[in-house]
């Protein structure tokens, strides 16, 4: 006779899952799904043709961030003093950012500040609201400091 262990089912039954964290994966992975099945396609239909790789490369760059701005668990930053003053330092550092969110699906826990997207014309600035609840202004521009820090030295592209 063999034991079963209840402590995997006792963790699962006490971690709340939360559908914003679902979203967040979703996010990330919406552009290679796409770009997955729009490989299936071509195979499918047997088109080759040269610079689907740079096709493809392209998408994920352009395409990418914007997919993944609409089904993450966000919106704009309503604070309006808090989105001048971040966007007049932002100015002054010679960044631009499309836009300014607030990842606010994704339970209390998650403190987290980042930049998605490689082009300043596709580029968004996010925190997530406990982040934004817990720093005070100063420090929401530190952070804002260090996300620019990311896109100066091009960590973006290291990563990809």
């Amino acid at each position: 006779m063999t034991e079963i262990s209840c402590l995997p089912l006792l963790k699962i039954s006490l971690f709340k899952l939360n559908t914003g964290y679902i979203k967040i994966i979703l996010g990330m992975l919406f552009p290679f799904l796409i770009l997955v099945l729009f490989e299936e396609v071509l195979t499918f239909f047997k088109i080759e043709f040269s610079g689907d790789f740079i096709l493809i490369l392209g998408f994920i760059i352009i395409a990418g961030p914007s997919l993944m701005v609409k089904v993450w668990p966000m919106e704009e930053l309503k604070d309006q003093d808090l989105k001048e003053l971040i966007e007049d330092f932002l100015r002054k550092q010679g960044i631009k950012m499309k836009k300014i969110y607030v990842l606010s699906g994704a339970g209390r826990k998650i403190y987290t500040a980042g930049v998605i997207g490689f082009f300043p014309n596709l580029r968004y600035l996010f925190f997530s609201k406990s982040l934004l609840e817990l720093l005070d202004a100063d420090e929401i521009l530190g952070v804002t400091a260090h996300e620019i820090g990311h896109i100066k030295k091009k960590h973006a592209f290291l990563l990809f």
